[in-house]
């Protein structure tokens, strides 16, 4: 069901191959009634279900805020997602003022994008009063301090009415809390604030008795309060009686994804058995733990990346967790940091530079012990090491970003623990290792150029 709380169109479902297997319908979830296993569509249609999965995630809700009031001025508000795939040098060109409103990292996006579409000097930069700037915000100005380079910062004021004008496509926008943006009108105001769970999908979930707690509650099957109705992605959180705080958005969405999935293949399986119980607090083993990234292009043609494990995304920071140290340069190039826990794992790895450095290759590093990064730490302590850009991107890294090396590091660990505690002793086990590396590396070698094999004499 897609609708405005879904960002794949017919088109994306068709290239990524699963249009003879998913139909989509283009209506959002307005009802939902849990005894008859039935939905209410926005187009006035019904849907039965067998097993309802809520993925709808959350959305900048700024349009919904307003348009609620006045229908009108629907066609003035666009997210920083809209104005990046829509907005050209033409509108730019035909409008006079346009403002950014939100203090996130799409307000920083939707900044460059209008730079860069020559709307430069005529773009306000605004954010209602906050009692906090968010943590992935905050890394990110302070990545600019240290990089020494220029970021905007917003007026502080509140949106507080904006309505439309008879006969005129420019809405008025009233704020609060700044000298000189009283009142006054504008051509489009782009919603940056931070996003929330639709209304709409809420007050359905809400009416219909499944328990809600700021986001979908769900165990560690990802099931909600009814056993026929699964949640997961941003909108869904673990359920408070496991003991730990857990919100979805901080994991990995492939990752959650195919276990939600796992899930749902296993129900059916165990239905005949007469179902599975909830899983007990204490029994949680959600096996999640893949990293995450998350980003923005900036004004001044920067690029912003942030890749962490689940517990680096729950409280992003420069700063390094209890134990752990923190590796950065400053190049022409950018500024690159590399965050170790204390059990010297990558944490976080962190980017701002004029160019965009592989998502896949910073999200590679995260969890991996320093060893595995040809010991970087004891390099750069010996001054080795002074670009940790050029050196993140060398041929020598060029084996950790094979598709298959996690899974074979996996495998690896595995089979060593399994060693140890057979009683192999250490040197056997260490040669085992080696061995699978080489055969890993002979497998692969036509995708490893940097690599040389070993000759037998």
């Amino acid at each position: 069901v897609g609708g405005t709380a879904c960002q794949y169109t017919a088109g994306v479902i068709a290239k990524l191959g699963l249009d003879a297997r998913v139909t989509l319908l283009d209506a959002e979830m307005v009802g939902l009634d849990r005894e008859g296993r039935v939905i209410e569509l926005s187009d006035g249609s019904q849907l039965a279900y067998d097993v309802l999965l809520v993925t709808c995630g959350m959305q900048e809700q700024t349009c919904n805020t307003f348009a609620e009031t006045d229908l009108e001025v629907a066609g003035a508000i666009i997210s920083a997602l809209e104005l990046a795939a829509d907005f050209s040098v033409g509108d730019a060109a035909a409008m006079e003022r346009i403002v950014v409103y939100g203090n996130t990292l799409e307000s920083y996006h939707a900044l460059s994008v209008l730079e860069s579409r020559g709307a430069a000097q005529k773009m306000q930069f605004i954010a209602p009063p906050s009692d906090e700037v968010h943590p992935m915000v905050r890394v990110l100005r302070e990545c600019a301090v240290l990089a020494q380079l220029p970021l905007p910062q917003p007026t502080t004021a509140l949106l507080k009415t904006l309505n439309s004008v008879p006969g005129d496509t420019r809405p008025i926008a009233v704020f609060e809390g700044a000298d000189g943006l009283d009142k006054g009108s504008l051509d489009l105001l782009v919603g940056c604030q931070p996003p929330e769970v639709s209304r709409i999908v809420f007050l359905c979930l809400n009416n219909a008795g499944v328990v809600y707690d700021g986001r979908v509650v769900v165990d560690a099957t990802f099931r909600t309060s009814d056993p026929h109705i699964y949640a997961a992605g941003t909108a869904a959180r673990l359920s408070r009686r496991y003991g730990r705080d857990v919100h979805f958005q901080h994991y990995n969405s492939r990752e959650v994804g195919s276990a939600l999935g796992d899930s749902v293949a296993q129900s059916f399986h165990l239905a005949t058995a007469g179902g599975a119980a909830y899983p007990a607090p204490g029994s949680l083993s959600l096996g999640l733990g893949a990293s995450k990234v998350v980003g923005c292009s900036a004004p001044g043609g920067m690029t912003f990346e942030f890749a962490g494990s689940p517990l680096a995304m729950a409280s992003p920071s420069l700063d390094p967790p209890p134990g752990g140290r923190a590796l950065h340069t400053l190049t022409e190039r950018g500024f690159l940091q590399v965050t170790l826990a204390a059990n010297q794992c990558v944490h976080n790895v962190v980017y701002l530079g004029k160019l965009p450095l592989p998502v896949h290759k910073l999200s590679c590093l995260v969890g991996l012990h320093v060893a595995y990064l040809d010991n970087l730490a004891t390099k750069f302590d010996e001054g080795r090491v002074t670009d940790l850009i050029s050196y993140v991107s060398s041929d020598a890294m060029e084996l950790l970003y094979h598709d298959h090396f996690a899974k074979f590091r996996n495998g690896v660990l595995g089979s060593s623990i399994e060693a140890v505690v057979g009683g192999a002793a250490p040197s056997s086990v260490l040669a085992g290792a080696q061995e699978a590396a080489l055969e890993f590396v002979r497998a692969h070698i036509a995708e490893l150029p940097a690599f040389t094999l070993p000759t037998t004499a």
